[in-house]
């Protein structure tokens, strides 16, 4: 028999436990993340793209509202134009009062007009910071 030396020690063991076959539960837990990545990803595109399309809308709105302000704003300073011309000719008594009358209710359109062009491009601005996400 042979003699072993006195030594003093110690040993440390683990056991650990890895299954080599799972069924392919691993590979289809992988897929099934992977899937849901991919349809987070394709729902994160689509809303980009729809913001993307509700500003650019939201900006054409505004300047086509712009556009209409001007227009009503010209509008109304051709119709006060004629107005005064006619309150002139009556004054003279040149024009009709009838005349004077029609003038006065066309001014008044314009005024309506530009009034509602206003609050139009007020709406639009609205949106426009809205599909921005601005306050």
């Amino acid at each position: 028999a042979r003699e072993m030396p006195d030594r003093a020690g110690f040993m440390v063991g683990a056991v650990a436990s890895f299954p080599l076959f799972d069924s392919g539960q691993r590979r289809a837990e992988a897929d099934r993340m992977r899937a849901m990545r991919e349809r987070a990803e394709a729902e994160m595109r689509q809303v980009q793209l729809r913001v993307e399309s509700e500003v650019r809308q939201a900006w054409l709105d505004l300047e086509t509202a712009a556009r209409s302000c001007r227009s009503a704003q010209a509008g109304v300073a051709a119709a006060q134009s004629a107005f005064d011309v006619i309150r002139v000719r009556v004054e003279a008594q040149k024009g009709t009062l009838v005349e004077q009358l029609d003038a006065l209710a066309a001014l008044t359109r314009a005024r309506s007009n530009l009034a509602r062009a206003l609050y139009d491009h007020a709406v639009a601005r609205a949106r426009l910071q809205r599909a921005a996400g601005l306050p």
